[in-house]
């Protein structure tokens, strides 16, 4: 079994702290995002052609976080750099992509939360099935099925029919 030393155990806890503060950071930076009007679809690249100031100015915000020595890798022009250096390039870019792809999911759901927020505000709570009409909806699929099989394992098919008619009849429309 593992043991704990006072090492594994100042590592954890500057782990779970640097964790914590990173969701602190995330929600502010999407109630941030959501209170100066950007929405999901403005995280995403733009078309050929369309304006790329916001886009581009986030992913530079980016790797601006990222350590000083692969910001430069970034700048960098792509001729001049080694085999080695592009695939490290690379996977630093995919970061990039990766980090405004998590704040666009959860500008998402921040988004549907609100909305739903408001809709029950507003009195419009959706409206759940009752769980007896979807298992009454299920009942009728299986007695569609068994009053059209030709062959089956069930015994006493025109019982079971029967049976599969009478629950139905008894669950409340």
């Amino acid at each position: 079994m593992a043991t704990l030393n006072q090492n594994l155990i100042d590592t954890v806890t500057a782990a779970s702290r640097a964790r914590i503060n990173e969701e602190t950071n995330n929600r502010k930076l999407i109630d941030t995002l959501f209170s100066d009007g950007v929405r999901p679809d403005d995280l995403v690249a733009p078309e050929k052609g369309a304006d790329r100031t916001f886009f581009d100015g986030l992913k530079e915000a980016v790797v601006a976080g990222f350590p000083k020595n692969y910001q430069a890798l970034i700048a960098a022009n792509v001729k001049t750099l080694s085999e080695e250096q592009k695939d490290v390039r690379r996977i630093w870019m995919q970061k990039v992509n990766s980090i405004i792809g998590d704040w666009k999911n959860a500008l998402m759901n921040r988004v549907k939360w609100e909305e739903a927020k408001a809709k029950s505000e507003a009195g419009e709570v959706e409206k759940k099935t009752p769980p007896e009409t979807t298992k009454k909806k299920q009942l009728l699929a299986v007695l569609t099925w068994a009053q059209k099989v030709e062959s089956t394992t069930i015994k006493d098919l025109p019982s079971f029919v029967k049976d599969l008619s009478s629950a139905i009849a008894r669950i409340p429309d």
